[in-house]
């Protein structure tokens, strides 16, 4: 006898009635790719590194993959990039995503930043805050300088972090717990963050919402299906994690001493009112916020589209904006 489905992400994974998942997307997404099969234009030296520790209440033992630049003859240590990859907190592209691999190279070698690309639990296994304490953990492992790379060439008093759709919610909320307690992360500085479409909601729906173009690339259901999987059981879209508009989420965002922030919008996804509405609290808050908006893009142009028009611009805002961050300083190895 069949098994009884009873949640399903189309094209991505279902969940059966005896607590099973099937994730049914493309192959390319469930493995660690070799990097020589891929290929490297950018001359972007790549590895993975495990951890086996607890090094966050709440995280697993966990891997990051970091991309290290072409080396530069300043003896300038270089910025460092904590990436959060988008999937709807149910995807995990990170191992096996050429889009967004090759986007980790190219941003990489063009902004010369170090990129550390986090790994992080997803639903329905581990809902949230799983992934977002399997992201403070990424952190924990940079400050402890435990690797190589990092020491001789990482720039800790110059960290910006960066996440796309969902990687940009999980962005919110880990600068907000970091700079609750900023000594703690000593000797990590946030000097910016860069929140690239992020993965907002409400339970009341907004005009970019109920006005979705039929084809755009994210539709209302894999969004509703998405905070279903990954939202605390009985929790609504009103919920913090999803929500960072309501009572508590706007006295995080007042009370925080947060760094500059720079929020992509793109003109045909269905989340750009709910991101407008985050940089106007920002901006009600009194926090320094760039807004960046491509009126003809799509969710996740910046992955799908590498080369294009406005990733390429794209690109070049948030160089600019990381290397204004931190005007003035420059440390050396």
């Amino acid at each position: 006898m069949a098994k009884e489905v009873v949640a399903e992400l189309p094209g991505i994974l279902r969940v059966y009635r005896d607590g099973s998942t099937v994730r049914i997307g493309d192959p390319i997404l469930n493995f660690s790719p070799s990097h020589q099969e891929w290929g490297d234009e950018w001359g972007v030296s790549v590895k993975d590194v495990a951890f086996d520790e607890i090094l966050y209440p709440g995280a697993s033992p966990s891997w990051v993959r970091l991309y290290l630049p072409p080396q530069h003859t300043n003896n300038l240590k270089l910025p460092v990039i904590i990436y959060f990859h988008g999937g709807g907190f149910c995807e995990s592209f990170l191992g096996g995503s050429l889009g967004y691999h090759r986007m980790c190279l190219k941003w990489a070698a063009e902004v010369g930043a170090i990129i550390v690309a986090a790994n992080y639990r997803v639903a329905p296994e581990h809902r949230l805050p799983a992934a977002y304490d399997d992201c403070m953990a990424a952190l924990e492992w940079i400050r402890l300088q435990k690797d190589n790379w990092m020491n001789l060439f990482g720039d800790f008093a110059n960290v910006h972090l960066m996440g796309d759709s969902v990687g940009g919610n999980i962005v919110h909320h880990v600068m907000t717990a970091i700079h609750k307690d900023v000594d703690r992360w000593k000797p990590l500085q946030i000097k910016g963050a860069i929140m690239l479409q992020p993965f907002f909601g409400s339970e009341e729906r907004t005009k970019s919402e109920v006005n979705c173009p039929e084809d755009a690339f994210l539709g209302l259901e894999i969004c509703d299906w998405c905070w279903k999987l990954a939202l605390p059981a009985e929790a609504d879209r009103n919920h913090p994690f999803c929500n960072p508009l309501g009572v508590e989420g706007v006295f995080a965002l007042n009370s925080a001493n947060l760094p500059k922030v720079m929020v992509v919008i793109g003109g045909r996804d269905l989340l750009r009112d709910k991101q407008l509405e985050y940089c106007k609290a920002l901006k009600s808050c009194r926090k320094q916020i760039q807004v960046v908006q491509f009126q003809e893009e799509d969710h996740g142009f910046y992955a799908m589209k590498l080369e294009g028009e406005s990733s390429l611009q794209l690109l070049a805002h948030a160089s600019l904006f990381i290397k204004s961050a931190d005007m003035g300083h420059h440390s050396k190895f």
